[in-house]
């Protein structure tokens, strides 16, 4: 059995929402690197930002993945528009899943 931050990862990596997505709780938020206004709740949301994101990410690369049973933190690499980018992820687990996410 996979953990739900294993699969994060590998959907991520493999641009895969369905898989990506096995890994957030049904009623999961996803807070905006942009902004603290803008949020995203349940799969129904996540879905097309997912969907989006990975239309335009590519080379997504996880290379540090630091917690525990609560709360973990990932930082990956990709390319978006023929640039290289960087971003951290924090994700705190509640059963599991993942109850919320921040990007930076």
């Amino acid at each position: 059995m996979t953990t739900a931050t294993d699969r994060y990862r590998r959907g991520a990596e493999a641009r895969d929402v369905d898989l990506t997505l096995t890994a957030f709780a049904p009623d999961a938020v996803l807070h905006s690197p942009l902004t603290s206004r803008v949020r995203f709740s349940g799969h129904a949301q996540l879905r097309p930002l997912l969907e989006v994101a990975y239309a335009h990410l590519s080379n997504i690369r996880f290379h540090t993945d630091v917690g525990d049973d609560q709360t973990h933190v990932f930082v990956h690499s990709a390319r978006i528009g023929g640039e290289d980018i960087e971003e951290a992820t924090v994700i705190r687990l509640n059963d599991g899943l993942i109850a919320e996410a921040t990007l930076f």
